[in-house]
């Protein structure tokens, strides 16, 4: 009997050791897989964690976001009175503040000033039939009234052009530093919406073409 006994544990010790050697030499992903339970993630959790993550990017980019601020635009003057019409239907007109668009600091080849626009107008239309694409008249601001016939990045490149073949043969042009001023064109700027108002100036925006809609932490004029 005791022989018996004996027989049936060795053999029970070789079928343990057998199974042991056996998963040994299955894959680690097999066993892993086989080991692993899925996990799903609460969405008002994975929400949590996107916001964290959202939150972690603005800080390590330096920039934060206001997501109830945003710039629409640009409206010349005649579409600016077409939306003030719109938004005022739409509840958001009280929202809207009015900011010019400048233009940007450059140097131009520059011919005046003048007493009126009189003679500013017959020199850019002179010009312009001569094939000169970026003449336009200065009307306002300090270099009134005169004639802005190309522009430039730096004084140099201002001065080697006026002084080559390409300028037009007329006295008295002359290179000056045009500062930054309001352009013919303005952008309007929503602060504090709520969800509510956001949706709505969104869908008026899709029946603009030609507009923009962006986060004030990017507006650059």
């Amino acid at each position: 009997m005791r022989y018996i006994i004996h027989i049936v544990l060795l053999a029970a010790l070789c079928a343990c050791g057998w199974f042991l050697y056996d998963q040994s030499r299955k894959p680690a992903s097999d066993l892993t897989s086989e080991a692993t339970l899925e996990v799903k993630i609460p969405k008002i959790v994975q929400a949590a964690i996107d916001a964290r993550k959202h939150d972690e990017s603005a800080a390590l980019s330096g920039t934060p976001v206001d997501l109830d601020c945003f710039v629409w635009g640009p409206f010349d003057e005649r579409k600016i009175v077409a939306v003030q019409g719109t938004l005022r239907r739409s509840g958001l007109l009280q929202k809207a503040e009015i900011s010019d668009r400048f233009l940007p600091d450059r140097w131009i080849v520059y011919l005046g000033p003048y007493e009126n626009d009189i003679a500013v107008r017959a020199f850019v239309k002179q010009f312009r039939s001569q094939g000169f694409k970026h003449v336009r008249p200065i009307l306002r601001g300090a270099l009134s009234y005169g004639v802005e016939i190309e522009t430039f990045a730096t004084e140099q490149e201002a001065r080697d052009w006026m002084l080559s073949k390409k300028a037009p043969e007329v006295k008295g042009l002359r290179t000056t530093n045009r500062l930054g001023e309001p352009s013919n064109e303005v952008d309007l700027v929503f602060r504090s919406l709520t969800d509510k108002q956001r949706e709505a100036l969104f869908a008026i925006w899709k029946r603009w073409k030609g507009t923009q809609i962006q986060n004030c932490s990017f507006y650059k004029k």
